[in-house]
């Protein structure tokens, strides 16, 4: 029942909503009046306010807003302002204004408490119908279940139901029943008795129970009970053709019901006292007929009944039949479970004197039903147990079912999974594919057996499993379900795809090395020709020396051959020594602050000769604005020479061979182009490796080992920096770009050299700069046996304050710190000024190895950059070379 809410009731939230409408009114009615001179209209906002108000909090919260706005607006918006004394038609106005708005407030009040009304009515409505669908639901089961036909036919008698049972005696499909008229599906029950019934029944709307024969099997007797209805007739029908056959087989037919495996008991309608007990009854309750004549069946069995005795008989007096399920006592005092069926029994007269009531037994259907669903849980427990993902299908594929690691694999609710299916989880990729051979196994009905990735929803990583899928087959091999599972093979088969990974690595490295043994191979015999060819005109020449006088210009000539093939053994022998040297770590640099246009110049000079002879055009664009970086001069030569002296080997007479130089960002980058023989795309990833060459064979066009480009790569990256090669292809020339890190500014000249004597700090003071405790021992104690003086901070912060106190001849600090790391203690020392260690030399000591951090180390104000573990010798070499005699003194 809907409880209208009181019209008046005063609340703080009403107080509340009264008092932040009429205060927005008010900011809004003062933000306005310097534009709209809100004073000729003093009530315009607050009437919304007070609307507002009462829509929102009601009758009261309306009335409060009104008395507010009221004392506001005469207060702010009316002459005079800012005081209560106004004249009579100012007062005039406000009470209007009062009354007005009084009546707003009730209105609109009034009208939210019926709204509210409404709404809760509304919600009662649907209420009911809910439960209207959910009866209707109920008695549309039960007409289904039963055992006798039943349809329902409305005023056009059109049928608008008919059950399961009625559609089989009729022997008419649903479709061509419901909507068409009782007499268009059959014709000739216009004119029968059936016919008559009918529209009797129609016509006095009173109930009409007929037995007659049928019209869709004329040689069958139906008992019809034919009930009128608001909106038609409902007719409930049996076939009686086997009782009401022959009244001469009476005696038959009561043998045979004795024989028959139900309880059969006929009782007398007024009394209740049994007239006829089967055989089946005798046999299961324990009493003979004889001893059960003249006895109450509900008492005598102890019939427990869903509802009260009286209801059913009503039922069964209403509806001529009553069916449901009964508990009843044996003799023996063993309780079973009966589903019973009672129907009224007319006599010849045709009015009911007795009821036939047929008990089944389904003690055990009910103990095998419940033993089914206590198989259901222990099937739902053990797939719920099982590692893999276990499903099961119709026939059709849609999914029925999924155990709980399905769901905690997939992240999906059981109405997802039904709704999408298990192809929507798989990886893109094999989606296509397992929708082709699923769609092959429902059709064939075949075994499904297949590899793909569903979805991990935790992680979001598709993870291999095999996924099966049986058919459940019927006696006539029709598929009933299909039962399908998921294994998680993924570290299985990641385990194989690194074992042919591993090898496929092998197999490479094998060729790898057979291709090496290959070049080394080729190297040996190109550096048996490129030693034995400068070999052939110099013992040439020195033995013509021998054996006779030359003149002056064929002795210059010869001396001249002589020294050229003597350098270009010189070169092949410095070169070998060079990657001799690469090779065991023992190329040293000697770093210095290096200007570039110097080095590229002096290399153009080199080359200037051989250019000059093959008339080989040099063009330079020199950016001498490019900063110095810290090099050695002569590797650094040896780079650009090795650079030109290549383009100009591979480019044709009257070729064109251009050197750049300019900054980016912060590097100089070096720019060597030639308009040679280019490089094919097939040999360009191996440019720079050792003992290659374009073309090693017998017949090459171009002598050489295959190793100033290799020492170039090593020469660039000792350098910090990195060389790269492009060309469009063959006959198209080639560029070759070096990169080299700009000096930081500041920073100290770079030597890496092996000291020539002991080293000598005495009396020096290090600082040493390290969260890690043990780390900071181990240097301290390894840093006094150079009888250094040595001071240790285990944070930034303590190494700032350290050097303003102590000033420090050399800073070392570790890199990764909590709070401030090595990179800001630099910083921070950088600005300080000189007296106060701005100028201090620091290493940088870290775990953080490779180019990028080195260089971040080095432009943060670092002069080295040392990985750990750490060498002490090599740390001691490094202090000797930032530390040199009088550099902080």
């Amino acid at each position: 029942m809907v409880m209208n809410p009181p019209l008046f009731h005063l609340s703080a939230r009403a107080f509340g909503i009264a008092v932040l409408s009429t205060a927005t009114a008010l900011v809004l009615m003062g933000l306005l009046d310097p534009i709209a001179d809100m004073i000729m209209t003093p009530f315009l906002l607050f009437n919304g306010a007070v609307v507002v108000a009462s829509w929102w909090g009601g009758i009261e919260c309306g009335v409060i807003t009104t008395v507010l706005s009221t004392f506001i607006s005469g207060y702010f918006f009316m002459e005079p302002q800012y005081t209560f004394s106004l004249g009579l038609p100012a007062l005039i106005r406000l009470g209007v204004f009062l009354v007005q708005n009084t009546v707003i407030s009730i209105l609109c009040g009034s009208l939210r408490v019926a709204n509210r009304y409404l709404d809760q009515s509304y919600l009662q409505l649907r209420e009911s119908e809910t439960s209207l669908s959910e009866t209707n639901q109920w008695i549309t089961a039960i007409l289904e279940s039963i055992t006798e036909g039943f349809y329902a036919l409305d005023l056009q008698w059109r049928f608008v139901y008919v059950n399961p049972e009625a559609q089989r005696l009729l022997q008419q499909p649903l479709d061509t029943l419901l909507g068409h008229a009782v007499w268009e599906v059959m014709p000739t029950l216009e004119g029968s008795s059936m016919g008559k019934s009918f529209r009797q029944a129609m016509a006095t709307r009173r109930p009409v129970v007929v037995e007659t024969l049928g019209v869709v099997h004329p040689d069958r007797l139906f008992e019809m009970h034919i009930n009128p209805m608001a909106n038609g007739l409902a007719i409930y029908f049996r076939d009686l053709t086997n009782q009401k056959n022959d009244e001469r087989r009476l005696t038959q037919q009561m043998q045979m019901l004795n024989l028959a495996n139900d309880g059969i008991i006929i009782r007398e309608l007024d009394s209740g006292k049994i007239a006829y007990w089967n055989q089946g009854a005798a046999r299961r309750y324990g009493w003979s007929a004889e001893e059960v004549m003249g006895r109450s069946a509900p008492e005598l069995l102890k019939t427990v009944f869903p509802e009260s005795l009286e209801t059913v008989r009503a039922a069964v007096l209403h509806h001529g039949h009553w069916i449901g399920e009964l508990k009843q006592t044996t003799r023996q005092g063993r309780t079973i479970l009966i589903h019973s069926r009672w129907t009224l029994q007319p006599t010849t007269a045709g009015q009911p004197d007795t009821i036939l009531e047929i008990n089944s037994d389904v003690t055990e259907q009910k103990q095998a039903e419940k033993a089914l669903r206590r198989s259901e849980l222990h099937f739902r427990t053990l797939a719920n147990s099982m590692p893999q993902m276990f499903w099961t299908a119709r026939p059709d594929g849609q999914l029925e079912y999924c155990n709980q690691r399905w769901y905690d694999y997939t992240g999906l609710s059981s109405a997802q999974s039904f709704a999408q299916g298990w192809l929507a989880v798989l990886h893109p990729d094999e989606r296509q594919l397992c929708e082709q051979a699923w769609t092959e196994s429902l059709q064939t009905g075949q075994p499904l057996t297949l590899e793909a990735r569903p979805l991990r929803a935790a992680d979001g990583q598709y993870r291999w499993h095999l996924v099966r899928a049986f058919p459940l087959e019927g006696e006539g091999g029709e598929v009933l379900r299909w039962f399908g599972s998921s294994t998680d093979i993924h570290d299985q088969r990641m385990a194989l795809a690194e074992r042919d990974r591993a090898l496929t690595q092998e197999r490479v490295a094998r060729s790898e090395a057979e291709a090496a043994n290959r070049i080394k191979d080729e190297f040996l015999a190109m550096l048996s020709h490129e030693l034995r060819t400068p070999l052939n005109p110099i013992l040439g020449w020195l033995a013509l020396m021998r054996s006779r006088p030359l003149d002056e210009a064929t002795r210059a000539q010869a001396l001249e051959t002589i020294e050229r093939n003597a350098k270009i053994q010189a070169e092949l022998i410095e070169d070998l020594l060079d990657v001799s040297r690469i090779l065991r770590g023992k190329l040293r640099l000697d770093i210095q602050p290096i200007d570039l246009v110097s080095v590229i110049n002096a290399s153009l000079e080199t080359v200037q000769l051989s250019a000059k002879a093959k008339a080989i055009a040099l063009h330079t664009d020199l950016d001498t604005t490019v900063g110095p970086i810290a090099g050695d001069d002569n590797r650094l030569q040896q780079i650009v020479w090795n650079l030109l002296s290549n383009a100009v080997k591979f480019t044709p007479e009257g070729g064109e061979v251009t050197v750049r130089l300019y900054q980016d960002h912060h590097h100089a980058v070096v720019e060597v182009n030639d308009t040679g023989q280019g490089i094919s795309a097939d040999f360009l990833p191996y440019v720079f490796e050792r003992f290659r060459q374009a073309d090693s064979s017998s017949t090459r066009a171009f002598g050489g080992l295959g190793l100033g480009l290799a020492i170039v790569r090593y020469l660039t990256e000792q350098h910090g920096g990195d060389v790269l090669v492009d060309s469009p292809g063959e006959g198209q020339g080639a560029t070759f770009t070096v990169r080299f890190p700009l000096q930081a500014p500041g920073s100290l000249p770079h030597q890496q050299r092996q000291s020539s004597g002991p080293v000598d700090l005495a009396g020096r003071k290090v600082l040493i700069v390290d969260d890690d405790l043990d780390s900071l021992h181990m240097l301290t104690l390894s840093l006094q046996d150079y009888d250094i003086e040595v001071l240790t901070a285990s944070s930034a912060q303590a190494g700032l304050r350290m050097v303003k106190q102590h000033h420090p001849d050399l800073l070392i600090s570790d890199i990764g710190m909590p709070d401030q790391d090595g990179y800001m203690l630099i910083q921070a020392l950088r600005q300080q000024p000189p007296d106060q260690g701005g100028n201090i030399p620091a290493i940088a000591l870290t775990a953080y190895v490779g180019d990028q951090n080195r260089d971040r180390a080095l432009a943060a104000g670092f002069q080295r950059h040392l990985s750990k573990p750490l060498d002490i010798a090599q740390l001691g070499n490094v202090m000797v070379d930032l530390i040199s005699p009088g550099t902080n003194d």
